[in-house]
């Protein structure tokens, strides 16, 4: 199976923040993950690259070469074009009337969260289906 390693399916986080591929580390372990960090986004394409995850976390603003960056190239490349990539950031506004409705609305319907700045071992960010539709990134 590609992206698994030992049966686990394997999960690059491209993050330049320790805490934060930490934290996301931990979520992602604790869900049965084999994880490996990259602190930029040219490293994490050279990972992804070396031995293709199942799928990619990648911080928005990074050094070198950034989150939409990273995911232009993965979606460029034959090899990784079908990985699924997830951008998040911790930046953040301020919530807007009827955001946290809007949460318990999707989490009621079981649609997938948004990634979280601050994530917590036993959250639920992970919560939705990892393969991609018919056709993603084509």
């Amino acid at each position: 199976m590609a992206g698994a390693v030992g049966g686990r399916a394997a999960v690059l986080i491209a993050e330049d923040s320790a805490t934060q591929a930490e934290r996301l580390r931990a979520v992602l372990e604790e869900a049965g993950y084999e994880v490996e960090v990259a602190r930029s986004g040219t490293e994490a394409l050279a990972s992804a690259r070396a031995r293709p995850p199942a799928f990619v976390i990648s911080d928005v603003l990074m050094p070198e070469m950034d989150g939409y960056a990273l995911c232009r190239a993965i979606k460029s490349d034959d090899a990784l074009r079908d990985t699924p990539v997830v951008l998040h950031t911790s930046l953040s506004s301020r919530p807007t009337p009827g955001t946290r409705q809007r949460s318990k609305q999707r989490f009621r319907l079981g649609l997938p969260r948004a990634s979280t700045a601050h994530p917590r071992p036993g959250s639920r960010v992970l919560n939705a289906p990892m393969h991609p539709r018919p056709g993603y990134g084509k």
